[in-house]
């Protein structure tokens, strides 16, 4: 709640949805987000609490969303989210403990299991491009990136106000990204759309 209650105030957000699988959003937090309010929340049951759901009348079958439509938006979810990963990691592949040369997969046995190449070990080993640059893995560029943020002022605080006042006139602000971070957006850049 500590952090909810952050993104709320930091960016003033009034109404918003958390999206979590199953075990993430837990009863607890449920009922502490019932009372905090301006929280909707999308989580997944396990089949006992939706029968127990199901048997005290909170849900009624006719009325939810059959099940197979559940699981198709949920497989169709994670295989988007799969595919954007997989193409963030193409466009990066110079940025990458990966090996940039694509030639090694049209002649490999596809149902082999997969081997760096001796291009990708010596990336892994330098840990940097010859120009210096830290070579990343996905998650670590990821992080490098979420640096970039935009500040604006709002409602529920003074930052990015001209001054403390409440009713100051506000401004926005946003971090200046580094080469690293800049070569990163312009690669996603050149993806086909």
């Amino acid at each position: 709640m500590p952090e909810i209650t952050r993104l709320k105030e930091d960016f003033g957000i009034r109404q918003f949805v958390m999206v979590g699988d199953r075990g993430m959003i837990g009863s607890a937090a449920i009922a502490t987000l019932r009372d905090h309010g301006g929280i909707d929340w999308i989580t997944a049951l396990k089949s006992t609490a939706i029968r127990a759901l199901v048997e005290d009348k909170t849900i009624q079958p006719d009325l939810s969303l059959p099940a197979a439509w559940l699981v198709r938006a949920y497989i169709f979810l994670c295989m988007l989210a799969h595919t954007v990963e997989w193409h963030l990691k193409e466009a990066w592949r110079e940025l990458l403990f990966t090996a940039e040369d694509q030639a090694a997969k049209t002649t490999r046995d596809p149902v082999a299991p997969t081997e760096r190449s001796a291009a990708a070990k010596a990336k892994v080993a330098r840990r940097h491009h010859a120009d210096g640059t830290p070579v990343h893995s996905f998650q670590t560029l990821l992080t490098e990136l979420a640096t970039i943020v935009r500040n604006t002022g709002h409602a529920a605080g003074n930052a990015c106000r001209t001054s403390a006042e409440a009713d100051a006139p506000t401004f926005t602000v946003t971090t200046q990204s580094n080469p690293l971070q800049r070569r990163a957006l312009d690669l996603i850049g050149q993806l086909a759309v």
